[in-house]
């Protein structure tokens, strides 16, 4: 099946190696170029213009900065301030751009510069370095602030910039190992401290005004100013290799979405040593304000080039050295979308479109927009669509997920249910755990529901959890990823806000649902672990026959199997192979065609498997199978599941 082809936006006359995005005036800014040696191939920043043009989010070149013998490596932005990284050196550039007003023909005509690429206002400096403004009507002017040296060592190189919270401190680091704090716009340096023996790589200010700092000697190192506070150790609750160092290759802070003060650190673990068969490479999430570790997952075998964070702090973007892109979920570290080699080269960064400004007109019907440049001169453009539409449910079921209000409640006019404004800053309940309250939030929300053929108060916990699970597992894996359990609990606790799926107070449980019942780690809910809540005494039931043959299709979804491994176990050599890829084949091809790989699938229980336990026994049992039974077949129509090109991949790469 042929490789799915993603968006190019924008092709440079240059190598691209940094990217930012200015929501304000929905810029686009790309920079790169091919140096001092003498190529001919030019250096400069380009601004381009975003816009929606009949529903598709596009860029044209709105204006040309000559960088003349320097290539633009890396860049921080900071309102209209570009800090632009180049060569040893740090350059402050100021950008305005103004619509122009009133020119006549004769205005026009007058002009030094000739042909519909005319320049427009520049400022002397930049007729110096060949600036150029491309659109008619637009007055765009980039002005040269400050420039310093940043770097000292043998062979100078800034390799990272940024600013921080405030904008009134700027923070580099390089080959020498050292960083260095420079005052806003003055480029006056304030503070200068070793951080690493050798390379540093990245480094991230924090809005407490701790810095964050990793380097080529396999150390990432937190700094309040001078002082070290602590080292940051990834494999405390990880895997642990002990023929393979590992070094840190990236860096971000990150908002944790619905927690104004809340923080997140997230980080990359990259192999130090290029091997034959390279081992995968790891994510990882920190607290923001401890910085103990808080989960880890493996991302891959492609060495991971950059990291990005959206703004929202809900996803992560991350590029590869063989030009792959991909969007991961933040709080559960689970992918979201994957293009195998978008680029022919390695991916030299990646930024997503913010939230804010012209974001969300910019951004459509789609969730988020990732953005990524490479060495091939290319911008491309990853969107993902909206996760709460389309993807979800039937068109019929979708009509009627709606709760039933308690009693000391006054219904809405338009019959909907609307969450109280405190309410909002409440934290959700688990609706899992074992208690009548809990229970009957669960049958309130299924009395919204069509075809109910059974009065959801005379269904037990069990029954209601497997109804659930069954209602909501839209791919038929026999697990629930973090999206299929967001789409459950916000139908459940909060239907109002889908509407806002970066506010969406339920990620936040879905998050605490994770961490407190996925036993095994893997980022799956499994019916056993949904319905045997931690510290309960397991339900054990007493020998059953063998299921049937015609039942075998379901054992999956009721399997209480506590790990894969045991499931794998089962199985013969025969059966694990060939029944895994059977029962995964007809849904798998969308997703390869969205460039996921047969690998996507390896830990799918297979059909054919033996199942280790059943969740309920006698009547309750029954009952719960015929639920089941009935919402899997109804999801088997044609043409009520709507089939997107882009799925969660429930692998680890």
């Amino acid at each position: 099946m042929g490789r799915r082809r993603t968006p190019e936006l924008y092709r440079a006359p240059f190598p691209l190696y940094a990217l930012r995005v200015d929501p304000s005036a929905g810029l686009l800014i790309a920079a790169g170029g091919g140096g001092a040696a003498k190529t001919g191939i030019k250096n400069g920043v380009h601004f381009l213009q975003l816009e929606q043009i009949n529903g598709r989010l596009s860029a044209s070149l709105l204006h040309s900065h000559d960088t003349e013998t320097r290539a633009t490596m890396n860049l921080a932005l900071a309102g209209n301030i570009l800090a632009a990284g180049q060569d040893a050196h740090c350059q402050l550039l100021r950008f305005q751009i103004h619509q122009q007003k009133g020119k006549n023909k004769a205005e026009k005509a007058g002009s030094k510069e000739q042909g519909p690429r005319q320049r427009k206002g520049a400022a002397p400096a930049e007729k110096k370095s060949g600036a150029e403004t491309h659109q008619e009507g637009v007055e765009f002017s980039v002005e040269n602030l400050h420039e310093v040296q940043t770097d000292f060592s043998r062979d100078p190189l800034q390799k990272v910039v940024c600013f921080n919270h405030d904008n009134t401190l700027l923070a580099t680091g390089g080959t020498d190992g050292c960083v260095r704090v420079w005052k806003v716009p003055t480029l006056e340096k304030v503070l200068e401290f070793k951080a690493h023996e050798g390379e540093i790589e990245d480094l991230a200010l924090g809005p407490d005004g701790k810095l964050v700092t990793v380097g080529w000697d396999l150390k990432a190192s937190v700094w309040q100013k001078d002082q070290l506070v602590t080292q940051l150790h990834w494999q405390e609750n990880g895997p642990t290799f002990s023929n393979t160092p590992y070094r840190y290759q990236a860096c971000r802070f990150g908002q944790v979405p619905d927690q104004p003060a809340g923080l997140r650190l997230f980080t990359v673990q990259i192999p130090h040593k290029r091997l034959r068969q390279p081992p995968p490479c790891y994510l990882t999430a920190w607290d923001g304000s401890t910085f103990l570790p808080l989960r880890t997952r493996p991302c891959g075998h492609e060495v991971i080039s950059c990291l990005s964070v959206s703004e929202s702090g809900t996803f992560l973007g991350l590029g590869t050295v063989t030009g792959s892109v991909a969007i991961y979920i933040a709080f559960s570290l689970q992918r979201l979308y994957y293009v195998k080699e978008a680029h022919g080269i390695v991916v030299t960064d990646v930024a997503f479109l913010p939230e804010k400004g012209r974001g969300p007109e910019l951004l459509g019907s789609h969730e988020t927009a990732l953005f990524s440049v490479a060495v091939d001169s290319r911008c491309q453009l990853h969107l993902l669509p909206s996760r709460l539409t389309g993807r979800m449910l039937p068109v019929k079921m979708r009509t009627l997920l709606l709760l039933l209000l308690p009693l000391s409640q006054a219904a809405p006019k338009d019959g909907t249910m609307r969450l109280d404004p405190e309410a909002q800053h409440l934290p959700l309940p688990n609706p899992f755990e074992p208690g009548q309250e809990q229970l009957r939030l669960l049958q309130s929300y299924l009395k919204g529901l069509e075809r109910m053929e059974e009065e959801p108060e005379h269904m037990s916990r069990e029954q209601v959890l497997l109804y659930l699970f069954a209602l909501h597992d839209y791919d038929q894996s026999g697990q629930l990823d973090g999206l299929e359990l967001l789409s459950m609990l916000t139908a459940a606790l909060a239907p109002g806000a889908s509407d806002s799926p970066t506010t969406n107070p339920v990620i936040l449980v879905v998050d605490k649902v994770l961490e407190t019942q996925d036993l095994n780690g893997d980022g799956l809910m499994t019916p056993a672990e949904l319905v045997n809540f931690p510290g309960e005494a397991p339900r054990h039931t007493e020998p059953r026959e063998p299921p049937e043959p015609q039942d075998v299709e379901m054992q999956p979804l009721l399997a209480k199997s506590p790990s894969r491994q045991e499931e794998h176990d089962a199985l013969s050599p025969g059966e694990a192979a060939g029944g895994q890829a059977e029962a995964r084949r007809e849904f798998l091809e969308p997703v390869q065609e969205a460039g996921g790989q047969a690998d996507a699938v390896r830990e799918a229980p297979g059909p054919g498997g033996e199942v280790g336990g059943q969740v309920e026994t006698g009547d309750a049992g029954e009952r719960a199978e015929e639920l089941l039974g009935e919402t899997l077949g109804s999801k088997n129509s044609p043409n009520e599941l709507e089939v997107h090109a882009i799925q969660l991949e429930n692998s680890e790469m």
